[in-house]
């Protein structure tokens, strides 16, 4: 996953991945090693996850550091999925958040029947209280680590989920779950988290920190 993912692959000979789907898979050959690569990315890039069996590992992590990858780490994808606003169940997600308050709507097929569908036709209806939202913070020094009060003056209007320093907005970023009645009045809103008793600012957003710099940019 990452910015050079399409360039490496074709090097490699690979083609087949371009047209790939998001969520579909294919069987194919990196270098020499058949693999098994799945179109999705967690980092806000364009990516694929790739499987292959666990005796030809070390060939396939040379092949692709031939071929210019770079290896990286949890930590870096953590802070690359907060900056996109990707969700992680566990933390942004649980058995209490519905596709409609984490903006998953795009991940439901509304023509076909799935478990659940009745119930969140009938929350469809009705007015959704919480959303997820993506909140800036403003002092580089801080930070947020998940399940912290987000506060709209002195009243409490949600909490952190989860949240990491964005590299590439050279910010820290907190996905959070707040009341939709602070999103009436435009945005972005200036809100506060209660970071272990100090209140940092930040400007909340709805929507992806990174798309939204990435917006602007274009504008």
């Amino acid at each position: 996953m990452g910015p050079k993912t399409r360039d490496i692959a074709r090097g490699l000979g690979v083609t087949e991945l371009e047209s790939l789907g998001f969520y579909h898979h294919v069987e194919t050959e990196f270098g020499n090693v058949k693999v098994r690569a799945a179109r999705l990315s967690y980092v806000g890039e364009p990516g694929w996850e790739i499987s292959c069996k666990s005796s030809d590992a070390s060939q396939l992590l040379s092949t692709m550091t031939d071929a210019g990858a770079l290896p990286a780490g949890a930590f870096a994808q953590t802070s690359m999925r907060i900056e996109k606003g990707f969700l992680s169940y566990g933390h942004d997600l649980d058995t209490d958040v519905n596709p409609l308050q984490a903006r998953l709507t795009n991940t439901l097929d509304w023509n076909s029947n799935f478990i659940g569908k009745s119930a969140l036709q009938e929350i469809h209806n009705q007015k959704i209280d919480t959303r997820m939202v993506t909140i800036v913070l403003t002092d580089k020094e801080s930070v947020p680590l998940g399940n912290e009060p987000v506060y709209l003056g002195e009243q409490i209007v949600g909490k952190t989920t989860s949240a990491a320093y964005g590299y590439r907005l050279d910010a820290p970023i907190a996905l959070a779950l707040v009341s939709t009645d602070m999103l009436q009045s435009g945005l972005p809103v200036k809100v506060h988290i209660d970071i272990a008793g100090v209140r940092h600012n930040g400007n909340l957003i709805d929507g992806s920190a990174l798309d939204s710099v990435v917006q602007k940019s274009s504008n």
